[in-house]
């Protein structure tokens, strides 16, 4: 029922936010917005993929990537998800279980490519990324960097990668990355409060739903955020 933390990562929840709202969000919402504004600083008229658009951090990065002005959201997700990713504000889905992700790419860029990439799915896609990245773009990974970075070619290609862990504040030492993280939920929750961010919410389970829901979790099979309410 209680769990202690330090009180300068912790925000408090406006009037507006509900207890469920707020659960919701912390970890994925603050990963994606760490993502697209305190590591990638995207800006107006750029472009991004997000892999796994159905998904938590996926579908908070489409809604952040909307509000900060893309000029085209691409997302990969599976058939069932198509409308979800849509209705958050992606322009393109591509069924990753149909389509190969990179030829379309391509082909919505005239081989350019995208300016950023948000990859959460796994090592071997974020590298094969890199040969979707303009140049100059920018790969932020969450569940595993490329390994042939050093060797990746065209060696014209210039690229900056990021290494995202947002729970690695809290053993890092750093003060300043602590305090952060209770400011980025303050300026997440202020945009939930506004109505710019959806919390995503897509069920509110009982104790004794928590196995059945995990081993959804663990296939993929789940869309938007589960909560777990203690009565």
């Amino acid at each position: 029922e209680f769990s202690v933390t330090t009180a300068h990562t912790a925000a408090r929840i406006p009037e507006g936010v509900s207890f469920v709202e707020a659960a919701a969000f912390p970890c994925a919402g603050l990963t994606a917005y760490q993502v697209l504004f305190r590591k990638m600083h995207m800006q107006a008229g750029q472009s991004i993929l997000i892999h796994a658009g159905g998904g938590g951090v996926g579908g908070y990065a489409i809604q952040l990537a909307r509000l900060a002005g893309a000029s085209l959201i691409l997302t990969t997700a599976s058939q069932k998800s198509m409308e979800h990713v849509k209705a958050l504000g992606a322009d393109v889905g591509i069924d990753y279980n149909k389509e190969d992700t990179y030829s379309r790419i391509r082909e919505l860029t005239d081989g350019a490519g995208v300016d950023l990439i948000l990859n959460s799915v796994n090592r071997a896609t974020a590298q094969e990324d890199l040969s979707a990245l303009k140049f100059g773009g920018q790969l932020a990974c969450i569940a595993g960097a490329p390994e042939t970075v050093a060797d990746f070619q065209p060696s014209s290609k210039t690229f900056t990668l990021h290494k995202i862990m947002l729970s690695g504040a809290h053993g890092s030492g750093n003060r300043e990355a602590e305090e952060d993280l209770a400011a980025m939920a303050d300026e997440f929750m202020a945009l939930m409060l506004e109505k710019k961010i959806k919390s995503m919410v897509s069920e509110i389970i009982s104790l004794e739903q928590v196995p059945e829901a995990l081993t959804r979790l663990s296939q993929r099979h789940v869309t938007g955020k589960i909560v777990l309410l203690l009565q």
